[in-house]
């Protein structure tokens, strides 16, 4: 997929919470296809109602891992700025 491709400056973290992400967003995506696989077929205003918390419950965890994904591009962001402005100083102070 195109948009998960990685530019050159941006590096997997060690501090992404891989099997917990994972865990927690599998079970919430697969909690929501199963209240909406009920509502489509029960179409009652319980299933509806767990339809809509399934939907809640995902979107918390999408943000969440939206939150913590910005957090660990900002740090790397961040590191890489400082270390281009640190080579931008070196090469301004070096005589020519």
């Amino acid at each position: 997929m195109p948009h998960l491709a990685r530019s050159a400056g941006h590096r997997a973290s060690a501090s992404l919470p891989g099997p917990q992400l994972l865990t927690r967003v599998t079970g919430d995506v697969v909690s929501f296809f199963a209240a909406l696989d009920h509502a489509v077929l029960e179409s009652s205003p319980e299933s509806l109602g767990v339809l809509q918390d399934a939907i809640d419950a995902l979107m918390r965890s999408a943000a969440r891992t939206r939150i913590e994904l910005g957090r660990i591009l900002g740090r790397d962001e961040g590191a890489a700025l400082r270390h281009d402005g640190a080579a931008q100083a070196d090469e301004s102070a070096s005589p020519i």
